[in-house]
């Protein structure tokens, strides 16, 4: 049981890892990215309407999916800041070990609360399904795989 959990919620943190290394990029790559992350959040809505057959639940847990997407998209923004800043006191000669370790907490801090609101997420979607259910919606796993496949360097 405690392996299931911590493959299942690794997914979901790649799930979500997705939209966040893919919100951070600048490069030619960022349409391709964007174009497919509503891919994969379509993707997400449909496979949610075709395995959870209550109405409402699978409304709530596809508000859920898109409320998580847009705070991770957020909080990526955030994160890129913070090790931007990190990087650039990095590369100064003359910077104090205690503004890099300030600098450090700031990004892991950040990275805490963001694997929070991943884990709170789960919590929440595995309420709206049942374990079987939960099962198929895991299969979607592969799509988010393919799109790691498909861009060397993603990760």
């Amino acid at each position: 049981m405690r392996r299931q959990y911590s493959t299942l919620t690794c997914l979901l943190a790649l799930f979500c890892l997705i939209f966040v290394v893919g919100g951070g990029c600048a490069s030619k790559q960022t349409k391709l990215l964007n174009k497919k992350q509503k891919e994969i959040l379509e993707s997400f809505r449909l496979h949610v309407s075709e395995t959870i057959k209550d109405p409402e639940r699978a409304r709530q847990l596809i508000a859920l999916g898109e409320d998580l997407h847009k705070q991770i998209w957020n909080g990526t923004k955030i994160l890129q800041k913070l090790y931007d800043d990190f990087t650039s006191m990095n590369k100064k000669y003359d910077t104090q070990r205690i503004e890099l370790e300030v600098a450090f907490q700031g990004l892991n801090e950040h990275r805490r609360r963001m694997r929070e609101k991943l884990l709170t997420a789960r919590v929440h979607a595995l309420k709206l399904t049942s374990p079987e259910e939960w099962q198929e919606l895991m299969t979607r796993r592969r799509t988010v795989m393919d799109l790691i496949k498909e861009t060397p360097g993603f990760l």
